[in-house]
């Protein structure tokens, strides 16, 4: 079992997620959080049936994130913002960060994060396999740095 670590003092309300950027503080939820992948994937924000921008606060695009100055990813050394929930401070690169939102890690930078901080929501055994790291259903396609992601579409 790997137990909490490396945690902050003071705790975020219940299901408030907060990312911390050059240009300020994003405020989202769990459920923003999808309408946050939708973004950064396909570009733009996330739209309704009928083809109307979807109205719901807290929708961000996390790959148009600045990092912050002097702040680097746990991950990867690279400049980053930095994700809070609970009483979790995650420092990530924007890319690192949507990878991290649709629960789609690469092994490695899941067992990084779970040395560091032990056992979260997060990444938790209902998204990866403790033993391999690998992502159980990411919600999107992510091959390489250079290439855009994409959003896994399921069948129904």
């Amino acid at each position: 079992m790997h137990e909490p670590k490396n945690r902050a003092a003071e705790e975020l309300p219940f299901l408030e997620i907060r990312v911390d950027h050059a240009d300020g503080s994003e405020k989202t939820d769990p459920n923003g959080v999808s309408g946050c992948v939708i973004w950064g994937t396909e570009g733009r924000r996330p739209q309704a049936a009928e083809g109307k921008p979807v109205d719901y606060p807290g929708l961000f695009n996390p790959l148009d994130l600045k990092p912050l100055d002097g702040q680097v990813s746990l991950i990867s050394g690279e400049p980053a913002v930095v994700y809070r929930a609970d009483d979790l401070v995650v420092p990530l690169t924007p890319r690192e960060l949507l990878r991290f939102l649709a629960h789609a890690l690469r092994p490695r930078e899941f067992f990084v994060l779970l040395e560091h901080y032990g056992s979260f929501f997060e990444i938790h055994d209902d998204f990866y396999d403790p033993r391999s790291g690998m992502a159980y259903q990411p919600k999107i396609d992510d091959p390489s740095d250079d290439v855009a992601p994409r959003f896994r579409r399921l069948a129904l």
